[in-house]
C-alpha cells in the first residue's frame, strides 16, 4: 500500500514538473498562441488558429560568465492582461493606438523573460537584475520554419552598410550560413495564408540585430562587435581599428530590446501594424509643443539650380538661391527648407557658414516668411562638435539632417540617442540619413522625425518598382521612412514622373517629407499644386485619415506603369492614376480607418474596378 501511495505521489510530482515546464500564452482574440517548453533551453512555437508558423524556436543571452536561458529553472510566473489606448506625440500612423495584449513573465535566477501576445503578433525580451556592468557575448534568437518559406531580405555585404541594398527573395531551405546576413525588418511569406514581419523595438545601449541562415531551414541572430578604437577615414566616416570580443558592455540591471513578430492574414495588416510603438519606451520629454513636423523643400537633388524667367540671378549655393527656395516654400505652405552640403565653408566646421550663403540672413528671412531652416551635417562633425546644438538653437535653426552613420553597433546606437537627447534639450528636431531602421527611439524622443536608410530614387536606375513595391510592407511598416522622391516636374508628354511621384507619396509616410525639385516661384506649377495635396503628412493634419490600402494600391499603379507601359499611352497615364486612386471608396466602415492623405478631385474619377480595394476618399 505504501509503495502504491509513493508511486502516485511520484507520478503527481512528475506531472506537476512537466506542467511547469510547458506553458502557453494566447492572444486576447484567441487566435495566436505561443507554446513554451523549458528544457535545456527556452523553446517556443507560434501557431495561428492551430496552424504552426514557427516551431521550436530558442532564445538565450550569453554573458561573460553566465548563459541566461541554459537549463532554465522557473521560479515563478505572472500573467497580466492589458487593454489601453495610447496617444503618440507625433502620430506616425494613427492619433490613437489600441494596445491590447496578454503577458507572461517568467522569472528565473538573476533574470526574467517577458512574452506578450497581441492580436496581430508576438514579442519577447530579456530582463536582467545583476549588479554592476555586464559584458554580453552573444544573444541567440533562433527561429525554425516547419516548411519551406519564402524570405524577403535586405542583405548587405557586412555590418557596415547604408541600408540601401535591394531586396532579395530566398527560399528558407536555401539560405546557408556562409551567405550574406540580413538587416531587420525581415518579411517571411509562409506561402499559406500568413506573412510574418520580424523586427525589434526599445533598442538602447545595444547593437542592432541581424539574421543569417542556418542551412537547416531556419535563421539565427548575429550582432556587430562593440568597437574599441577608431581611425579617421574621411570627413564623414571612421575606420574601426579594434573590436571587443563582446557585442555590448551594459548595465547589469536593465530591459533588453524586444524581439517581435507581426503576423498577418492580409497584407494591409503589415502596413497598419504599430508594434514598434507599442513596445517602445515611453516619451521622455515634458514639453513637446515645439515639435512641429512638416514638408521640407530640398536643394541638393538638383544642385541648387532653380530655373525660369523669374530667376534673374546666378543660381547655386548662394544667398539669392536660398532666398528663392524660401519664397517657393512660403508660397506653397511648406514649413521648412533643408540646406544640404554646401551651406558651410567646410564639412568639418559647423560654425563657419559659406560666406556666399549668409546663413544668419537666411534664418532671419525665413522667419519673416514662416519657413524654418534645417541644416545638413555629417555624424562625424556632430560627434566632434557636440556643443553645436546649443549654438544652432541660438542662431534660430529648427532641425538637423545627420548623415552617413552607416553602422549599428552599440557605440553607434548610443550616438543616435545622445543626439536625440541633446537636440531635444535645445528644441531641434532630427532627421537621420544613412541610418538603420526605426526601433523605438522616435517615440522615446519624438523630436526624431525620420530615418532614411532606404533604396530611394537618388539611386536613379537602381530604384525600380519591383523593389520599391516591398517598402510599405517591410521598411515603412516598422516606422517612418526617408524615401528620396524624384522631382515631380513632368518629362516628355507622358507625365510619368508626375504621376509616379503622386502615387509614391500616397504609399510612404514620414513626418518630415522632402520635396526635391527645380523650384519655380513665378508661376503656379500644376505638379507642385497637385503633389502638395498628397503631402498631408503624419502629425500635420487629420492624423486619423490614414490607411494602408490606399498606399498599397498606389504602389500597384506604379508597378503597372513600368511593367505595362503600353497600357498607358500619352496623357492617359495621369487620368488613369486619378481613376485608379480617387475611385477607391466605401472600404472601411469606421471613420478612424479612413486614409488621411487627401487625393485631389478629378473629372476622371470613375468607380474602381471590382478587383481593387475600395477606400473612403474625400
Amino acid at each position: 500500500m505504501r509503495r502504491y501511495i509513493l508511486l502516485v505521489v511520484c507520478l503527481c510530482l512528475v506531472s506537476l514538473l512537466h506542467a511547469q515546464n510547458r506553458l502557453e500564452l494566447v492572444s486576447p482574440n484567441g487566435e495566436l498562441k505561443v507554446s513554451l517548453n523549458l528544457s535545456d533551453k527556452i523553446y517556443y512555437s507560434i501557431d495561428y488558429n492551430g496552424d504552426v508558423l514557427l516551431k521550436d524556436n530558442s532564445l538565450q543571452l550569453t554573458l561573460r560568465n553566465q548563459v541566461l536561458g541554459q537549463n532554465p529553472k522557473l521560479r515563478r510566473q505572472k500573467r497580466t492582461s492589458v487593454d489601453e489606448q495610447l496617444t503618440p506625440i507625433v502620430p506616425l500612423k494613427y492619433a490613437k493606438v489600441n494596445n491590447r495584449y496578454n503577458q507572461l513573465l517568467l522569472t528565473f535566477k538573476d533574470y526574467s523573460v517577458e512574452f506578450r501576445a497581441f492580436d496581430d503578433g508576438v514579442a519577447y525580451r530579456f530582463i536582467t537584475s545583476q549588479k554592476g556592468d555586464v559584458e554580453v557575448m552573444n544573444e541567440e534568437f533562433a527561429i525554425n520554419f516547419p516548411s519551406d518559406y519564402l524570405l524577403h531580405l535586405q542583405q548587405p555585404g557586412s555590418f557596415h552598410t547604408a541600408y540601401e541594398e535591394p531586396y532579395t527573395h530566398v527560399q528558407s531551405n536555401a539560405w546557408k550560413p556562409e551567405e550574406r546576413i540580413a538587416v531587420l525588418p525581415v518579411l517571411i511569406d509562409t506561402q499559406k495564408d500568413y506573412k510574418i514581419l520580424i523586427s525589434e523595438s526599445d533598442l538602447a545601449d545595444y547593437p542592432c540585430m541581424f539574421l543569417k541562415g542556418t542551412g537547416t531551414n531556419g535563421a539565427i541572430s548575429v550582432f556587430p562587435k562593440a568597437p574599441l578604437a577608431f581611425a579617421e577615414n574621411s570627413d564623414r566616416s571612421v575606420k574601426i581599428t579594434q573590436e571587443a570580443d563582446y557585442i555590448a558592455k551594459t548595465k547589469g540591471t536593465r530591459n533588453y530590446p524586444w524581439r517581435y513578430f507581426v503576423i498577418s492574414k492580409n497584407d494591409k495588416q503589415l502596413i497598419e501594424n504599430t508594434m514598434t510603438y507599442k513596445l517602445a519606451e515611453k516619451n521622455q520629454l515634458q514639453d513637446v509643443s515645439w515639435i512641429k513636423p512638416g514638408q521640407v523643400s530640398w536643394e541638393w537633388w538638383n544642385d541648387a539650380s532653380p530655373y525660369g524667367p523669374d530667376v534673374n540671378f546666378v543660381s547655386g549655393y548662394n544667398l539669392d538661391t536660398y532666398k528663392y527656395y524660401i519664397d517657393f516654400a512660403s508660397k506653397f505652405g511648406i514649413p521648412y527648407i533643408i540646406m544640404d552640403e554646401g551651406w558651410a565653408k567646410s564639412t568639418r566646421d559647423p560654425y563657419t557658414p559659406n560666406p556666399k550663403v549668409d546663413l544668419h540672413e537666411l534664418i532671419r528671412y525665413g522667419k519673416e516668411k514662416n519657413v524654418g531652416i534645417v541644416l545638413w551635417l555629417t555624424w562625424l562633425t556632430v560627434e566632434n562638435n557636440f556643443d553645436l546644438f546649443k549654438t544652432f538653437n541660438e542662431w534660430g535653426v529648427k532641425g538637423l539632417k545627420i548623415d552617413f552613420m552607416d553602422r549599428s553597433d552599440q557605440w553607434m546606437v548610443n550616438f543616435y540617442e545622445r543626439v536625440a537627447r541633446e537636440a531635444a534639450k535645445h528644441h531641434l528636431f532630427v532627421d537621420f540619413h544613412g541610418s538603420f531602421k526605426p526601433a523605438g527611439l522616435e517615440y522615446k524622443y519624438p523630436n526624431v522625425l525620420s530615418y532614411e536608410g532606404v533604396r530611394g530614387m537618388e539611386q536613379m536606375g537602381g530604384c525600380y518598382p519591383d523593389n520599391s513595391l516591398y517598402l510599405p510592407f517591410m521598411r515603412n511598416a516598422v516606422g517612418p521612412m526617408g524615401f528620396i522622391q524624384k522631382p515631380v516636374n513632368p518629362f516628355n508628354s507622358l507625365g510619368k514622373r508626375h504621376s509616379v511621384s503622386k502615387a509614391g507619396n500616397q504609399c510612404r509616410y514620414r513626418p518630415c517629407r522632402i520635396v526635391g525639385d527645380r523650384s519655380r516661384v513665378g508661376k503656379s506649377r500644376r505638379p507642385y499644386a497637385g503633389i502638395k495635396s498628397c503631402l498631408t503628412v503624419a502629425g500635420i493634419k487629420e492624423p486619423d485619415r490614414y490607411h494602408s490600402c490606399q498606399r498599397a494600391a498606389a504602389f500597384a499603379f506604379i508597378y503597372l506603369i513600368f511593367r505595362c507601359p503600353h497600357r498607358f499611352p500619352g496623357k492617359r497615364i495621369q487620368k488613369t492614376f486619378f481613376r485608379f486612386t480617387a475611385g477607391m471608396h466605401e472600404f472601411f466602415p469606421h471613420k478612424a480607418d479612413l486614409p488621411f492623405m487627401r487625393l485631389p478631385s478629378h473629372p476622371c474619377a470613375l468607380p474602381a474596378p471590382r478587383f481593387l480595394p475600395r477606400l473612403a476618399v474625400k
